[in-house]
């Protein structure tokens, strides 16, 4: 049964969003509320949006608590779902700008507007039996890894998380929680850093409020610290000058080693329009972690950040052609961010940097502001910008 954007397949813009995160979800909900009329198609790899914010609470519960299917998405936002893998290069934005059409194996696709929302994928080395990553757990097999093997070994094991920032320090306070439920004692875990300061891009309070955390915990903690590879059930390390190797003891290794605009940064004017090979693409826009926008607004690889970009992207391509609506310049700056503890523990900002908050309150703030998104998926986006 054809959704709701095609029900006149006359009228309304066509509309190809290309990805199916946060940037590309907010863009058809502002579609669906403001221009019902538009025709729109939507390509994603998966079958399903995954609300990645809560992806480390996937050690706590089932990972289809996090998943909605894009068959009903589209039922809901009224855009045609298509599920493919399109990779592209830095030139086939210009031919897709001329011919505005885009090819995929079984069909081309017609469109007035092209929006780019295809996010950031994250950095992985090469895969080895006892490194998980974080595209494991968004396949459930990270969860289920380390499930069994925590049921099935009966010594003391050694497990290692790689990374400082916010995805890493939430996994890693998920997963001491969760071997001090399932585990009996004497397990080592253990966070290796780049960097000296876990955290890094947040006041340093960030990092003594984990610090301490972790010291209490015994959870060993090594800074300025490369990851260099897995051998068996040892993890290679070396220090930031690369010199001197030295192993660990590491039965299973969880590397978070931060994220990289998929398929390449996309640079695009204030109001979100690309700016390809130096000249402007008029009918095509990026949103989210893969676009870079020119003026003042946050480029933050982020949740809110990606969902406010997908927001101004489809208004200003309903503003086109209107002679009484001038298009809008991106300039949302961030509101806060808070970082997860484990399952009663946060730390964060609000409003100001220096507004900082902990415990159960950051906790409490956090899931608020995912509550809201997935009120934003099922329809009722109470978003002001």
């Amino acid at each position: 049964m054809p959704s709701r954007g095609f029900s006149n397949p006359g009228k309304g813009r066509r509309i190809v969003i290309l990805g199916g995160g946060y940037a590309a979800l907010a863009a058809a909900s502002t579609f669906s509320k403001d221009a019902p009329e538009s025709r729109i198609t939507l390509i994603a790899p998966r079958k399903a949006h995954i609300k990645i914010t809560h992806l480390q609470e996937t050690l706590r519960y089932s990972l289809r608590r996090l998943c909605v299917l894009y068959a009903d998405l589209g039922k809901r936002f009224g855009f045609r779902f298509i599920r493919a893998k399109l990779r592209f290069e830095n030139d086939s934005l210009l031919r897709w700008q001329q011919r505005r059409t885009i090819r995929l194996d079984t069909e081309e696709i017609p469109f007035d507007y092209l929006i780019i929302a295809t996010g950031a994928e994250h950095i992985a080395p090469e895969k080895t039996a006892r490194i998980l990553t974080v595209g494991d757990f968004c396949l459930n097999q990270g969860q289920t890894m380390l499930r069994d093997y925590c049921q099935r070994e009966r010594r003391p094991a050694e497990i290692s998380v790689v990374g400082g920032g916010p995805t890493g320090v939430q996994f890693l306070f998920e997963l001491s929680d969760y071997l001090r439920r399932n585990v009996s004692k004497g397990w080592k875990l253990r966070l290796i850093n780049y960097g000296q300061r876990v955290l890094d891009q947040f006041p340093e309070v960030f990092h003594d409020y984990a610090f301490e955390r972790m010291r209490r915990e015994g959870i060993e903690y090594f800074p300025n610290t490369v990851f260099r590879r897995q051998e068996d059930e040892m993890i290679v390390l070396s220090g930031r000058d690369g010199e001197t190797e030295f192993r660990l003891p590491s039965h299973l290794s969880l590397l978070f080693l931060g994220a990289k605009p998929n398929p390449f940064p996309i640079e695009t004017n204030a109001f979100g329009q690309v700016i390809g090979t130096g000249e402007l693409l008029d009918r095509i826009f990026a949103a989210g972690d893969c676009a870079r926008f020119a003026g003042a607004g946050a480029n933050t690889l982020s949740a809110q950040v990606a969902l406010r970009k997908g927001k101004t992207v489809a208004r200003n391509i309903l503003r086109q052609g209107k002679q009484d609506q001038e298009t809008e310049p991106y300039d949302y700056e961030e509101q806060g961010y808070f970082v997860s503890l484990g399952s009663s523990d946060g730390i964060g900002w609000l409003d100001s940097k220096e507004n900082i908050i902990t415990g159960v309150s950051a906790l409490t703030i956090k899931k608020a502001a995912e509550a809201q998104y997935s009120l934003l998926l099922s329809g009722i986006d109470s978003y002001d910008t």
